[in-house]
């Protein structure tokens, strides 16, 4: 058997959610998510953001390009003044992610540590 492509289970997970809307009704669709939001680490969110401007600045270049092209040079100043400022929210973005990451690797090394300890003070 053929397996999904990563589209097609997409399409499956949003059909599934239309249904569940429907059978849930506004309110209670909403209460559920918005309980499913609150579970999302930080690390999570931090990725999300990282992926995501991605393809503002992705954007922003080629607005550049066509704007260089078609000479419309005040539109260019603003497309310019929107890149710095992507830029900069991807290095915090990006400063966040490598911090979160290393917390995470030192909370893994406590939570080690402390079962170690636990270990060794089985009582005689």
């Amino acid at each position: 058997m053929k397996e999904k492509s990563k589209t097609q289970k997409g399409n499956e997970k949003a059909k599934a959610l239309v249904r569940n809307f429907k059978q849930m009704g506004a309110k209670k669709f909403f209460k559920q998510w918005a309980k499913g939001i609150e579970g999302i680490s930080p690390m999570q969110i931090a990725r999300g953001n990282l992926l995501g401007i991605i393809p503002v600045l992705i954007g922003t270049i080629i607005g550049i390009v066509v704007v260089i092209v078609n000479k419309t040079w005040w539109l260019l100043l603003i497309l310019i003044g929107g890149f710095i400022v992507s830029l900069m929210q991807l290095l915090g973005f990006l400063q966040k992610f490598i911090r979160l990451k290393v917390q995470d690797k030192l909370m893994k090394m406590i939570e080690e540590k402390n079962k170690e300890v636990l270990v060794n003070e089985t009582p005689n």
